[in-house]
């Protein structure tokens, strides 16, 4: 009986494939947000003082994650909900099997390569390719269970 159900495992394997796009649009959105006007609020006839400190309003904007980014995905625009959370998640799955076949493996089949050609290149059958992928994606689900990126209801998984 498998912890996380086919649909967690598709839409973690998702995040892998997106991870470079998600990666660029988080960088875009941060220059973004530093090139924005800070500092100012309130005053003329809001009820509240005019004060105007761009430094710590930069760094709030730099401390505080990013809700969401959008992503361009064969031509469409996907929505990515807590994107830096997400890449410290494929990060940190990436460290836990840094210098294994397993992360070999599942760095070239997120970077698009063909299921036939891993298991040739790696001279390994198709079970122990899914039996890979299930422990690979099994820890980046925990991950996101930790981060409070998937829930767990009564027994159901629900991703947030």
């Amino acid at each position: 009986m498998a912890i996380f159900n086919q649909y967690i495992f598709k839409a973690l394997e998702n995040k892998f494939l997106y991870y470079n796009s998600i990666r660029e649009a988080v960088k875009e959105a941060r220059v973004e947000q530093l090139e924005g006007h800070f500092g100012v609020t309130g005053g003329n006839n809001s009820g509240h003082s005019k004060i105007s400190d761009p430094t710590a309003a930069a760094g709030i904007k730099r401390a505080t994650p990013l809700k969401f980014v959008k992503i361009l995905h064969d031509g469409s625009e996907l929505v990515i909900y807590n994107p830096e959370a997400w890449l410290q998640i494929m990060n940190r799955t990436y460290a836990a099997f840094d210098g294994t076949t397993v992360d070999r493996a599942m760095a070239r089949r997120y970077e698009g390569a063909a299921l036939e050609k891993i298991i040739s290149d790696f001279h390994i059958s198709t079970k122990t390719f899914y039996n890979w992928r299930s422990d690979f994606l099994t820890y980046a689900a925990v991950q996101a269970v930790s981060e409070g990126l998937i829930k767990l209801n009564q027994g159901e998984v629900k991703q947030i």
